[in-house]
């Protein structure tokens, strides 16, 4: 979690071959509304909802898939790779669904639009009405992130405004708070610059005290060129002497900001522990 966050794919077989992660609800959208060669429905309203459009008769959905009886050496009951695929990526579909709880699923609709696209029928909603549900839905997400943003962003400062009042802390002008846990042995010890490679180990948490990741509990420092890390990093390790140890606080903005990062959720204030264990000479550039 030192280095840069990972930065987040379109297509069902980009989803396949990513171990069907979870899809966002745009994906599912994409999905259904994107093709230009197929044209099923999404949304949560009716198929039928627009005016002049006959009332649509659903085929009846095809059975289930038949689980196959496992053997030694099987995995899954379902014995053929396009089967478990395709359960895959329905499945993982409905769960992206699930994840917007404003989003209504019209289950009628959305069985049609997948009946209607794999038959390579023409839709019952043109390539527009496809493409302004799909915006609707997004913008609505959007504004729902954007509130819980905003009333994290507010606890992150109430939580730093507070902290800021704790004996031992002191505070730079960035906005970084920090702590002396234990100082180094030796005070003229050498404090690293930028350009510099350091080893040393951390301990990751959030302001309730959640721990997102560790160097420590791994038991196995890291090393890190200070130019490539977060910039609350980058302040706060070129403040260090080496054989010291802090207790640092970043803001929002000196962390993973209003994104977040895996388990970091959006505007959290990121608390870590640092130990400077040594400077590291970088090797002379290639000829």
């Amino acid at each position: 979690m030192s280095r840069r966050s990972l930065r987040s794919g379109t297509g069902i077989l980009r989803a396949i071959r990513s171990s069907f992660r979870p899809l966002t609800l745009c994906c599912a959208f994409a999905l259904t509304a994107c093709d230009q060669q197929a044209a099923p429905v999404a949304g949560s309203g009716t198929p039928d909802s627009k005016p002049g459009k006959p009332a649509p008769v659903s085929a009846p959905l095809p059975p289930p898939v038949s689980a196959a009886p496992t053997t030694p050496g099987t995995s899954s009951v379902l014995p053929d790779p396009d089967q478990r695929a395709s359960y895959a990526l329905g499945y993982r579909i409905g769960a992206s669904m699930l994840q917007d709880p404003d989003f209504q699923v019209n289950q009628t609709a959305l069985f049609d639009g997948l009946r209607d696209s794999l038959a390579k029928r023409k839709g019952l909603i043109d390539e527009e009405e496809m493409r302004l549900a799909g915006e609707v839905i997004k913008a609505r997400a959007t504004a729902r992130d954007a509130t819980i943003n905003e009333g994290k962003l507010a606890e992150a400062n109430d939580f730093l405004a507070n902290n800021a009042r704790s004996p031992g802390i002191q505070s730079t002008t960035s906005g970084l708070q920090y702590e002396i846990i234990k100082p180094a042995a030796d005070p003229n010890a050498p404090k690293p610059t930028v350009r510099d490679t350091v080893e040393l180990h951390y301990h990751g948490t959030l302001a309730d005290g959640t721990v997102f990741d560790s160097s420590v509990t791994r038991k196995e420092p890291i090393t890190v060129a200070i130019a490539g890390v977060m910039s609350g990093w980058v302040e706060a390790l070129t403040l260090m002497t080496v054989g010291e140890k802090r207790r640092v606080y970043l803001p929002p903005a000196l962390g993973y900001g209003a994104k977040g990062a895996g388990s970091v959720p959006p505007n959290s204030v990121l608390i870590f522990d640092l130990e400077l264990l040594a400077i590291k000479t970088a090797p002379p550039p290639a000829q």
